[in-house]
């Protein structure tokens, strides 16, 4: 069976067939007939293939749906499992286990400063030591002596 291409090329060439007065009628139209044949059958095949492939885009988007509600409840389980476990930790006064496997420990972390203006920060050089500061060394310098900061918000 020809491509829809090789088709497209027999129907000019079946067009150019009618300006040539040699050419008789019936044949054209024979011609004619046998493409509308070979398109149709060309155009269900690529109608199922479309329908196929949009079936199969639809059942990707609904599985991809589907894991990511997976995914939400896999990570809300294990967070729920990690505050119970902290929180059994805690009750029992023992913020470190370690087992075979597994070493477990509570632990309070500080809080985290976002820097929005690293200039305005180091303008207000109360709070600097003598030695050169890194980003961290300023955020915890300033929270430990709640100094203001400016250039920053709370996260």
């Amino acid at each position: 069976m020809p491509t829809l291409y090789e088709m497209t090329q027999d129907y000019d060439r079946v067009l150019n067939m009618l300006y040539d007065p040699e050419i008789p009628e019936q044949a054209i139209f024979d011609t004619l007939e046998l493409l509308d044949t070979e398109i149709e059958t060309k155009a269900d095949g690529y109608a199922k293939l479309i329908r196929e492939l949009e079936v199969s885009a639809e059942t990707v988007k609904a599985e991809a749906a589907r894991l990511t509600e997976r995914k939400r409840s896999l990570e809300s389980k294990a967070k729920a499992l990690k505050s119970n476990l902290q929180e059994a930790m805690l009750a029992v006064g023992r913020p470190k286990i370690k087992t075979a496997l597994f070493s477990v420990s509570v632990q309070n972390n500080p809080t985290k400063v976002e820097i929005n203006d690293l200039q305005a920060v180091l303008k207000n050089r109360r709070f600097i030591k003598a030695r050169k500061l890194s980003e961290d060394d300023v955020d915890k310098t300033a929270i430990i002596a709640r100094l203001p900061r400016p250039g920053r918000k709370r996260g």
